[in-house]
């Protein structure tokens, strides 16, 4: 259920004994992509990592996935295609220059690493946080850097900001692209669309 205003967004409840875990965000998309590819499909998982773990809140103690303090939450997934290649995300997408004037970041979650890139951002709310900054000087650069940690790097007169379940991008040049913390080369073209409520984690 996509979480709204008054809405709860967990229920209490054990991760099943067969059910995978993953440390990072990185691991949990790409065997979703594989599961994907083979026509199958992962409902659920545990988490002890990631930036997905770090926007529910995850606790430090790993070992509550298998008792009664685990919570399970339904969250988003994203899709994204890159040049005519299917890729999954749980996280983020970023796609920049050579030199990070120019960006676009797709935010199911406020965080890129450490950084709070989209401080609105919810994987549980069927939206995707889109960023987008183009011709940013070395000066814009300087200044929005020691803001992005705690998100108060917005509103920026250079930075587009945009919350949609779908967008579409053809770069003029090719920028390299990372999903949820991988890097996968360069692309000139992008579509990136959510799945709502796709998978469930458990912490």
């Amino acid at each position: 259920m996509t979480i709204g205003p008054g809405t709860a967004w967990s229920a209490p409840g054990l991760l099943p004994a067969d059910a995978p875990v993953f440390a990072s965000d990185g691991a949990l998309s790409a065997a979703l992509a594989t599961a994907r590819r083979n026509d199958s499909e992962i409902p659920i998982v545990g988490l002890t990592g990631g930036t997905l773990w770090t926007t529910i809140g995850g606790p430090s103690a790993d070992g509550r996935l298998h008792t009664g303090e685990a919570r399970h939450y339904p969250v988003d997934v994203g899709i994204l295609m890159a040049d005519h290649v299917t890729h999954v995300f749980v996280g983020s997408v970023v796609a920049r220059g050579r030199l990070a004037h120019d960006a676009v970041a797709v935010m199911n979650t406020p965080f890129f690493g450490r950084l709070r890139i989209a401080p609105r951002a919810h994987p549980g709310d069927a939206l995707l946080d889109i960023i987008e900054g183009e011709s940013l000087t070395f000066d814009d650069l300087r200044r929005i850097a020691p803001r992005l940690r705690h998100g108060t790097h917005l509103p920026h007169p250079k930075l587009r900001e945009r919350r949609v379940a779908h967008a579409t991008w053809t770069f003029s040049r090719p920028r390299m692209l990372t999903v949820d913390q991988r890097r996968l080369g360069r692309v000139t073209e992008l579509s990136v669309h959510l799945e709502p409520d796709a998978l469930t984690v458990v912490v």
